[in-house]
């Protein structure tokens, strides 16, 4: 037992009413100026009288003062990283871990929460703790989501847990020993420290971790895991020494990504009311296409990812109307990314005319601003080359999409404001006249 604990002869009954333990009261923040009975129980002899202490603590920090207030308080803190020790009752460890996880939402507590040595010890050894129950470990990376949302503790965190993750991941797809949303939260945790910098090359470098990674992105795990896999995949693509190696290589990731991004959708359309599974596949395809989209930003993939007839076909299917509008736009920002190579400009527009349709339905007036900024960027870049400028302006249809891009549009709504737009249709405008279209702007 803790050393905190008072033996129950000293401490009384107490008896707590619906109210302390119901979350989301207005009144959270006042509970705690007299805390010493309810730090008693939460730390009493009684199982139960402890529990319900300690469920009152995991309601009072919902509130952000009282989080704050719980963290900076040594005998408070102390009381709850004791209970949610390994060696304490699951039912007890449950509440005091859900408490932890409720103060790692403060902005003030995350970077000394992942410092402090207890509180590190014991969010870790839950996660890591496959005897305790699917419930322990879920509430403990619930933590670790959180606090790996700060920059500061992003390096750490990949150094002390990637290893850790991976086992529980691998051991939360064996039968009976984990379920689905674990391995999403443990990938949700994984892609947050992706987004780091230093942690992008070492992740991919890694074999082992790359390789639980390929397994999850497989098309036969569930959409659920594979979404945050791919997002994880997304992340890595942002680097500039992953993103030229990872078309090229074979090790899988190409692969990988035109498959995530095939229109398994037999109806063609996704609508609102789309099921938990639709809209997981529709968030693997977006993170598919915006990891595309970024290796597509480097010269060394450009003629590679333009000559991949897959892609191609990849891209356009993504960039239909009726596609998801994050999927319509990473498909169309990767041939504006590709166009920028003046090789595949000059064959985008003679040889291509599927990809020329989608880039002048993408610069229609009554398109969403950034298909029309995406899409005018692109004619920028086709443009720039001189033998494609003369059959570019005889297309009516390029040609109407360019000058009514550069009507100068008033609007009263600041989100609704379109300069991009006429920039960049007044920039096309004169390479294709050979007027300077921007003199005085």
């Amino acid at each position: 037992m803790s050393k905190y604990a008072v033996p129950s002869s000293t401490s009384p009954t107490i008896k707590f009413s619906e109210d302390i333990i119901r979350p989301n009261t207005t009144n959270n923040a006042h509970r705690l100026s007299s805390p010493k009975e309810t730090l008693q129980a939460a730390s009493s002899f009684n199982i139960e009288e402890r529990k319900q202490a300690l469920t009152a603590l995991r309601t009072l920090s919902l509130d952000d003062a009282t989080k704050k207030q719980m963290w900076t308080n040594e005998q408070q803190r102390a009381i709850i990283t004791t209970a949610a020790s390994s060696k304490e009752p699951i039912d007890i460890r449950i509440e005091a871990l859900h408490t932890l996880k409720n103060i790692s939402f403060h902005v003030d507590c995350i970077v000394d929460m992942w410092n402090d040595p207890t509180s590190h010890q014991v969010i870790t050894d839950a996660v890591l703790d496959h005897t305790a129950g699917v419930r322990v470990q879920q509430v403990a990376v619930h933590c670790l989501i959180n606090l790996s949302s700060n920059d500061q503790n992003k390096a750490s965190m990949y150094e002390q847990l990637c290893w850790n993750l991976a086992n529980s991941i691998t051991m939360m797809r064996r039968p009976n020993k984990g379920s689905e949303t674990m391995v999403c939260d443990c990938y949700k945790t994984l892609g947050r420290l992706a987004a780091h910098a230093s942690n992008q090359d070492r992740y991919y470098e890694s074999l082992d971790m790359k390789k639980t990674l390929f397994m999850a992105c497989a098309m036969d795990q569930p959409n659920s895991i594979r979404a945050q896999a791919y997002g994880v995949l997304q992340q890595l693509a942002l680097h500039p020494s992953v993103a030229q190696v990872m078309w090229k290589r074979i090790d899988g990731a190409q692969h990988l990504l035109l498959e995530a991004t095939k229109d398994t959708n037999a109806a063609g359309q996704y609508t609102m009311k789309a099921t938990y599974d639709a809209k997981n596949n529709i968030l693997v395809r977006e993170n598919a296409f915006h990891a595309i989209s970024s290796l597509a930003g480097y010269p060394n993939n450009q003629l590679a990812m333009f000559d991949n007839q897959v892609l191609i076909d990849r891209i356009v299917s993504g960039a239909n109307t009726r596609q998801a509008q994050r999927v319509r736009r990473y498909a169309i920002q990767t041939l504006r990314h590709l166009s920028t190579n003046e090789q595949v400009a000059r064959r985008m527009w003679i040889q291509h005319p599927r990809l020329t349709k989608i880039i002048c339905a993408g610069g229609q007036k009554n398109v969403v601003n950034f298909f029309r900024v995406e899409s005018l960027l692109t004619v920028v870049n086709l443009a720039s080359i001189e033998e494609n400028r003369r059959s570019m302006w005889q297309s009516r249809g390029l040609r109407e999409i360019v000058l009514s891009a550069c009507e100068v549009v008033a609007t009263a709504r600041p989100v609704d404001s379109t300069p991009p737009i006429e920039a960049a249709g007044l920039t096309a405008l004169g390479l294709l006249t050979g007027v300077d279209m921007c003199v005085g702007k």
